[in-house]
């Protein structure tokens, strides 16, 4: 039998209960949740349809509008060639120096030792 806690979360569609949102006054905010819909230049906007300018950039983004067609068009395209290049011992082109973002000579030397790492590194002219 499924716990009281897992038959509301199954019988309440978008339960907010175990939603946590930094920086905001949780409990006005599921009281009296303000959801966003979509987003256009701009603008927000709420399920019903009302524009609410985003004044909000500054945090952590740069405030270059909402769905605009040329910054749809390069996440597409990049989504399209790479959508994710792990951190851990391997990088992009675009994320790194000069020197790695040459292709290795062979593909069997694209993962290597430390040790062959550095040794390239100090015979490569800077």
């Amino acid at each position: 039998m499924p716990s009281v806690g897992a038959q509301r979360a199954t019988a309440i569609p978008n339960d907010l209960e175990a939603f946590w949102l930094p920086f905001t006054a949780n409990r006005a905010f599921k009281a009296a949740p303000r959801l966003i819909a979509r987003a256009k230049d701009m603008h927000y906007y709420t399920p019903e349809g009302r524009a609410v300018l985003d004044g909000t950039a500054g945090m952590w983004c740069t405030n270059a509008g909402h769905n605009r067609d040329p910054i749809v068009a390069a996440i597409r395209a990049e989504a399209a060639t790479l959508d994710y290049a792990p951190a851990f011992q391997f990088s992009h082109p675009k994320r790194s120096n000069s020197r790695a973002a040459s292709p290795p000579s062979h593909p069997a030397t694209s993962i290597t030792s430390s040790s062959a790492i550095r040794a390239r590194r100090r015979s490569t002219p800077r």
